[in-house]
């Protein structure tokens, strides 16, 4: 009996990384050889190394606010709890805004890559086949494919270091040996987008039941994968194709494009499907709306944008990263510092350092969005 929970609890710590990594590494990776070569391989890995040490604290402190509540709540529920009922709404809005235009471009990509592996038909139509599809799960919740995960996390993660193998021999280092200063924080958008996934915290918390204090080691393990993951794709991928690299990097390899195309689809299904979940989640939960109708507000609402609107991939993943996650960041460290002057309960864990970590992940927060702002504006 002992071995078997312990079985038990073992494959629960590893599908709780696999739902972070899962998450994590969605449509962001795409885009990333893209800005590093735009702005320099250095320049992008230093945005990767600050970013990815802001989000693994948001991570973290996500963690430490979910062990620190009673109730179980998405981080509008955390933040109407220590902050107040307005705070809530704030969070929410900035929440929900952030997660919809991810689905939006996740939706988009999903349909390029089925039209390109079946190779007819259009991606309107085979992202609609997959919104059929992947509703019903979103309505079932986040444990229903917690297994499922583990396994198309592995695939994924195997498949892209097949897609490295392949370009690997390609690599010129003269690609990454090239920077541009005036662009220092060009890649910040995309790295900030492919890095987040904090929101997903609080559904890996009914995973680790009974051994809470693996919460920490499942971020800083699950976190430190996604880093390495993007450090080697966007060394392998930069130093072989340089300045031409395409937007979506997979697609330069034009000789392996059905390799590809299942990449993306890869990176793509499962972030969808969490994603959709955790809004949904935000609804039943913080807004207390019933579950019928916060699943057809958490699904349906991001694909009839989706069939209306006319936005570009790239540009909803920089600004989805800039401004929502940003905003959340920020929102999400002053809910912090509150909770710890009047906490409910004593966590397993707490981040160490004081409010200094929570100073640094805001400053570069901060100053992401103050570039994109200016850079919207003209003005870099």
């Amino acid at each position: 009996m002992v071995r078997k929970q312990i079985a038990v609890s073992q494959k629960n710590f590893f599908m709780a990384i696999a739902l972070i990594v899962g998450t994590v590494c969605g449509a962001g990776i795409l885009g990333l050889p893209y800005v590093f070569a735009k702005s320099g391989f250095l320049i992008g890995i230093l945005n990767l190394v600050f970013i990815g040490a802001a989000v693994t604290l948001m991570t973290l402190f996500t963690g430490e606010l979910a062990l620190r509540t009673k109730e179980k709540h998405q981080l509008a529920g955390f933040a109407d709890h220590y902050l107040g009922g307005k705070w809530k709404y704030v969070m929410l809005i900035v929440e929900t805004v952030g997660v919809y235009t991810a689905l939006i471009a996740y939706l988009i990509g999903i349909g390029v890559a089925l039209t390109n592996i079946f190779g007819t038909g259009s991606p309107l139509l085979f992202s609609t086949l997959f919104f059929i599809l992947s509703s019903p799960i979103v309505y079932l919740g986040i444990k229903r494919i917690g297994e499922s995960e583990l396994w198309i996390t592995t695939a994924k993660l195997l498949l892209l270091l097949l897609l490295c193998f392949i370009v690997l021999p390609n690599v010129n280092l003269q690609n990454l040996a090239t920077y541009d200063l005036s662009k220092l924080f060009f890649p910040f958008g995309i790295v900030l987008f492919a890095s987040l996934g904090y929101t997903v915290v609080p559904e890996i918390e009914p995973l680790l039941e009974g051994n809470k204090k693996r919460m920490k080691d499942v971020i800083l393990i699950a976190m430190a994968i996604v880093l390495m993951i993007y450090a080697l794709y966007t060394f392998v991928f930069v130093g072989s194709f340089g300045s031409d690299v395409a937007e979506i990097a997979v697609t330069s390899m034009t000789q392996y494009q059905l390799l590809g195309d299942v990449f993306i689809l890869l990176t793509m299904i499962t972030p969808f499907i969490a994603l959709s979940t955790v809004v949904k989640e935000v609804y039943i939960q913080d807004m207390k709306i019933d579950k019928r109708l916060s699943w057809f507000l958490a699904a349906f609402i991001p694909f009839i944008i989706f069939v209306y609107g006319k936005i570009s991939f790239i540009t909803l993943l920089e600004l989805s990263g800039t401004y929502s996650g940003g905003l959340m960041g920020i929102l999400t460290c002053y809910t912090l510092m509150h909770a710890r002057k009047k906490s409910e309960m004593k966590p397993e864990y707490v981040v160490p350092g004081g409010n200094i970590p929570i100073y640094f992940s805001i400053a570069v927060f901060v100053l992401g969005i103050i570039y994109q702002t200016l850079s919207i504006a003209g003005l870099v």
